[in-house]
């Protein structure tokens, strides 16, 4: 009855994604052509693979199948792993609707997360087959690199010793990550990176136990290696830092000396975690679909919790939290649906979020709304003024409404404020639109195939 349940409670909230879109890195996946190196499938086997993979994508309907399929799985292999008792059935509960899984579950290319996920929970289930799981885990996705740890409280311990193989095995492709980072402070390790450790870890934290605030572009430290003022905002000792601390300090105590079968929730969601914590940054600052395997732990950790208090206490915050997380997932799921919802959602939720601003305006401006998109920028500029993209972006727009001075303005802001480590690559670019300004003074006319715009 209780698998039963899981699988109900999968349909009745995820089924609806079976007829949403491509979005974001899904269309550049979706656009792939045998001449760039992708072969049409030959048959039904290839045509699964080739999208099951990532390779490319060809349905939609097929894709985001797929992943409904691999958060189902994962939701009935958690309610397994757990020891299939009231526990671990609440747990599976909370993982299938907690909206912070969305990424993997709405979003197709989200899904090497579940799928490594799946591989590290079938560890778990199998210890003795779980050199070849964490093998196919580097197929997917890095994110489970670090999940052996968790096998450290166990008697199966010397399986840990597997994370030191994985990192060599994994080592060109964290090469190439490291080398195709933002900026090169984002890849730099420092004493300074423990400030922004400790901050992301509280933050990941408690969006996981309080998922309220949700969408693809969080503002919160963005700015890592963008420039010295947002370097040194990142780096500040504020409440946003004493928070993380004070986090940190309760899961390190609790795992030290306060140990139960519960608080091993907490070594899972701190070991699989850390790696995204931006102590190095590998990919974008913060992401949410970062937080899937590690949430594992968490609902853990929260079942755990909840069962243990007192009835009617205990059966009314469940409700809270189940219901909480059931009304958020409900309205935070049509966010995958397009890219309009996905932009929209974004800014309804995280209305702070400069990015999310500027990519309404990127497509505002290619729907030649000026007015429209200059509105989005500027927004954009009030939560993130010496942004680059953001001011050179305002520029153009002033130069498609044909006012040259305002668009020297905002060029000359944009190039006070190029990127740290990025200046010979901004440079040239913005040193051409400086010179098509002068060619706009010079012959009155504009060649808007010269407008350069930053998404």
């Amino acid at each position: 009855m209780q698998i039963l349940t899981i699988i109900l409670l999968n349909f009745l909230f995820y089924w609806r994604t079976l007829k949403y879109e491509f979005i974001s890195d899904d269309k550049a996946i979706q656009a792939r052509t045998p001449e760039g190196g992708y072969p049409n499938p030959k048959n039904a086997w290839q045509r699964f693979y080739m999208q099951f993979r990532c390779r490319r994508y060809i349905n939609s309907r097929e894709v985001h199948l797929m992943n409904f399929v691999v958060h189902l799985i994962n939701c009935v292999l958690i309610y397994v792993v757990f020891g299939m008792n009231d526990i671990a059935f609440l747990t599976a509960i909370l993982f299938t609707i907690n909206p912070i899984n969305l990424q993997c579950v709405a979003w197709c290319s989200g899904r090497a997360y579940a799928i490594s996920t799946t591989l590290v929970l079938c560890m778990f289930i199998l210890p003795f087959m779980a050199p070849l799981f964490f093998y196919l885990t580097r197929f997917f996705s890095v994110n489970a690199i670090f999940a052996p740890l968790c096998f450290i409280t166990t008697k199966y311990w010397y399986l840990a010793l597997m994370v030191p193989v994985g990192l060599w095995l994994e080592r060109k492709r964290l090469k190439e990550k490291s080398t195709t980072s933002v900026s090169v402070e984002m890849k730099t390790i420092g004493l300074r990176k423990v400030v922004t450790f400790i901050k992301t870890f509280g933050y990941y934290f408690m969006m996981c136990l309080f998922p309220v605030r949700l969408g693809w572009h969080h503002q919160f430290v963005w700015g890592i290696g963008v420039t010295k003022k947002y370097n040194d905002q990142c780096y500040s000792i504020n409440k946003e830092f004493r928070y993380g601390l004070a986090i940190f300090y309760f899961v390190v105590i609790n795992i030290f000396l306060n140990w139960s079968p519960f608080v091993w929730g907490l070594l899972w969601f701190s070991i699989n975690i850390a790696m995204w914590c931006n102590f190095i940054t590998w990919q974008q600052q913060i992401a949410e679909r970062f937080c899937y395997l590690a949430n594992v732990g968490m609902m853990y950790v929260l079942a755990g919790f909840l069962l243990t208090l007192p009835t009617p206490l205990n059966l009314l915050l469940i409700g809270i939290f189940i219901g909480g997380y059931a009304i958020k997932n409900w309205i935070t799921t049509p966010a995958y649906k397009n890219e309009y919802w996905r932009i929209e959602q974004s800014i309804m939720d995280i209305p702070n979020s400069h990015y999310a601003w500027l990519y309404r305006g990127f497509k505002k401006f290619h729907a030649q709304d000026y007015v429209g998109a200059l509105y989005d920028f500027q927004e954009a500029r009030v939560h993130s003024t010496h942004e680059f993209k953001v001011n050179f972006n305002i520029a153009s727009c002033f130069i498609m409404l044909q006012q040259i001075e305002e668009a020297k303005k905002y060029l000359k802001y944009a190039e006070d404020e190029m990127y740290i480590g990025e200046e010979p690559r901004l440079k040239p670019i913005v040193d051409n639109m400086w010179a098509f300004i002068k060619e706009i003074e010079e012959t009155k006319q504009i060649n808007v195939q010269k407008v350069v715009l930053f998404s």
